[in-house]
């Protein structure tokens, strides 16, 4: 490409639909992995891995990650892997708000969910990258504490926006509110804005400020 015209990084989508962290890592290592160049990997998924998988423990889960790393690492010691933190569907995570626990063989894996994210915010903070995009609060809303006059502090509870979700039919709401997995195309479309402004923004002065990936290495399991 003419210097004049050429751009800082060079940026590609790659979706898979259904696939869990493995499937994904294999898609990069076809795609990308002959590619010595400097490359960062901004990975977002995870739940086919807990519902399709039956990942059932945090390390578990950041095992596939950390051996994508590796592989990344191999390649070049100067790629970077960023994972966004797990999202939670009301087909994984059911909150308070949201009513009554769905019966039907329901389980509610917010306690799973929560261990995982938090070893991916370890992970991300371990390798130098302490904002994240925020793809994990799509579809909910509350959560956040707020201060009145008096100066009484409240912690809204958390709930699931459900027109957001696709499986969500409000002729049949108590049924399909626990399937809900997915976004609808218009939020699946706010995700990628969400990610072309994380790039734009993260890695772009990442990339000019000429900063290097931490040498705390996570282990390879």
């Amino acid at each position: 490409m003419m210097k004049d015209v050429s751009t800082p990084f060079h940026l590609e989508v790659e979706s898979i639909c259904g696939a869990g962290i493995p499937e994904l890592s294999s898609n990069w290592s076809q795609t990308y992995g002959k590619i010595q160049s400097k490359q960062t990997v901004i990975l977002a998924g995870g739940c086919n891995d807990i519902l399709k998988y039956g990942v059932r423990s945090a390390d578990k889960f950041m095992e596939s990650i950390l051996s994508l790393q590796y592989d990344m690492r191999v390649l070049n010691p100067e790629n970077q892997l960023v994972v966004s933190l797990l999202p939670r569907p009301p087909a994984l995570v059911w909150f308070k708000k949201n009513g009554p626990l769905p019966t039907n063989g329901y389980t509610d894996k917010s306690v799973l969910v929560n261990n995982i994210n938090q070893l991916i915010q370890k992970f991300n903070i371990t390798n130098g990258f302490n904002k994240i995009p925020t793809f994990h609060l799509m579809g909910i809303r509350g959560g956040k504490s707020t201060r009145n006059s008096d100066g009484v502090i409240t912690k809204n509870m958390s709930q699931h926006v459900w027109s957001y979700w696709r499986e969500y039919d409000h002729t049949n709401k108590d049924n399909s509110r626990p399937k809900c997995l997915h976004l609808t195309d218009t939020h699946r479309c706010v995700i990628y804005n969400r990610f072309v402004k994380y790039a734009k923004i993260s890695l772009m002065k990442n990339h000019t400020s000429n900063s290097q990936p931490s040498d705390n290495l996570l282990p390879l399991p």
